[in-house]
């Protein structure tokens, strides 16, 4: 076990019953209380510095995925209404062939447009799940 000194007794006394200032005239023999009970002082005024500093980084990455998730919202809705015009295209298209009215390259050239829509719709889903 650790031997510690009567300064740092004294000062670890002062500490836990809440002292905040010391007043007096102090000497030569009292030096090492003083300096243990600054060098305390200091240590928590580091600590309350990590800290701080601590809550700034947690507040900052949690705005960071706040504003990230926000961000999706319009991709989503836009990825929803490529869908649904590729979904009209090709109603409309394969609507115009069966009254013969278009002609069966532009139905194959909507029929294509509506899976990669989706497709793409669905890999957007999956790379907000992932996020």
């Amino acid at each position: 076990m650790a031997r510690t000194s009567v300064a740092e007794r004294l000062a670890k006394t002062l500490q836990l019953a809440g002292v905040k200032r010391i007043w007096g005239a102090t000497d030569d023999s009292l030096n090492p209380i003083v300096g243990r009970v600054i060098g305390m002082i200091a240590g928590a005024a580091v600590a309350v510095d990590q800290y701080n500093q601590t809550i700034v980084h947690a507040l900052k990455d949690s705005s960071d995925q706040i504003v990230t998730f926000q961000s999706f919202d319009p991709q989503r809705a836009a990825t929803q209404r490529s869908v649904t015009v590729a979904r009209k295209s090709y109603d409309l298209e394969s609507t115009g062939f069966k009254s013969v009215l278009a002609d069966y390259l532009s139905v194959l050239t909507a029929e294509t447009q509506l899976p990669r829509a989706q497709h793409d719709a669905a890999a957007k889903t999956i790379r907000e799940a992932a996020r």
